[in-house]
């Protein structure tokens, strides 16, 4: 018998055994993937920002690329547009620290963009998440 998690059990995820075999393989992922964690969580927190509309993190197809792209979809004036690119550059920073230092390295490269649209992918990219 398989746990139920009533934390991630709400009306847009019901129980099924597919969708607990997603989260199972989706915990186990994470803890054998801590960079996808601390990618999650600076996605998460790019999305509670002001006028944030969506997040797409995309990535190089080679999983030893270390360089992230955090696109944030949204429809801002400069003024503001620029406040929120301070803000999640700030966000991004600290993450990237904690990244160096899980994986004692110095050579992470997360990019924050602010569009209108989101940008095609070239054939090396792949987007690795959607915080709708």
């Amino acid at each position: 018998m398989v746990p139920l998690d009533p934390e991630k059990l709400n009306s847009n995820n019901h129980f099924t055994i597919f969708n607990r075999l997603k989260l199972l393989f989706r915990s186990a992922i994470r803890k054998l993937r801590p960079e996808l964690r601390e990618v999650e969580k600076l996605a998460a927190q790019l999305q509670e920002l002001p006028a944030v509309e969506n997040v797409r993190v995309i990535r190089d197809k080679k999983n030893t690329s270390h360089v992230i792209v955090f696109q944030i979809l949204s429809h801002v004036d400069s003024n503001s547009r620029s406040h929120l690119l301070k803000s999640a550059i700030s966000l991004a920073v600290k993450t990237e620290r904690n990244l160096d230092r899980i994986f004692n390295v110095e050579d992470w490269d997360l990019r924050i963009r602010i569009v209108e649209r989101y940008e095609n992918t070239h054939k090396s990219q792949r987007v690795i998440l959607i915080n709708a």
